[in-house]
């Protein structure tokens, strides 16, 4: 396989899991209310 596809591959992934988590804190920070009621659901798991 080629290298260059594969560090392509690796970046893409690192990248979209970065802007999951901007995403995810932008909405906390919006949301302050709907993040409590996530904790608490992660909490009882």
């Amino acid at each position: 396989m080629d290298i260059y596809l594969i560090v392509v591959i690796i970046l893409t992934i690192i990248v979209s899991i970065l802007c999951t988590k901007v995403i995810y804190d932008t909405y906390r920070i919006l949301r302050p209310k709907s993040y409590a009621a996530d904790e608490e659901s992660d909490e009882s798991k």
